[in-house]
């Protein structure tokens, strides 16, 4: 019975300890703190507020910056080789990508299945055309022919449960 009650012992102490090295508190000093008696404080002094921050709370972590993916300059005909080729020539979902183009056949500009506004942009010499989403209402004064500055980005799309890359949104665009 005496060695449990001696082992019980020697676990507390070594619990203790343990808690005091993990925590940093040094028994002798909180003893010595205890100890020293606090000043008297005059009965018409209002006792002083206590602070609101714990000790061991940490300042909120700064808010990463909005960054804007980079715009890489391009045309029509080579974004278009890029997505037609294999792997989509090395084109990556929020790639970003500035061109010039000329609008074509707004007759067939339609609200496709994915639910976006697409618009056709002439590519390789009329021979190929370009489908880019966009605002409806962004294109709502354009025409057969319209210069169009656009940046656009790489996106997938969801057509009957079916979600794909190689699509391109316009981020902006500048009638010329």
């Amino acid at each position: 019975m005496w060695a449990i009650l001696g082992g019980v012992l020697v676990l507390l102490f070594g619990f203790i300890i343990i808690m005091s090295v993990v925590t940093g508190s040094d028994p002798e000093k909180d003893d010595a703190v205890s100890a020293t008696p606090s000043p008297a404080v005059p009965s018409s002094v209002p006792p002083s507020p206590t602070p609101s921050a714990t000790p061991w709370s940490e300042p909120p972590a700064p808010q990463p910056e909005a960054v804007e993916p980079p715009v890489e300059d391009t045309t029509v005909d080579a974004l278009l080789d890029r997505l037609n080729s294999a792997g989509m020539g090395g084109i990556a979902l929020g790639d970003r990508f500035r061109f010039t183009g000329e609008l074509v056949m707004p007759d067939m500009w339609f609200t496709g299945a994915a639910g976006e506004y697409t618009v056709l942009l002439s590519a390789q010499g009329g021979a190929q055309d370009l489908q880019v989403f966009v605002d409806e209402d962004l294109a709502a004064n354009w025409s057969d022919g319209t210069r169009v500055e656009m940046v656009v980005e790489s996106v997938e799309a969801t057509i009957n449960g079916e979600t794909t890359d190689g699509w391109l949104r316009v981020v902006s665009a500048a009638v010329l």
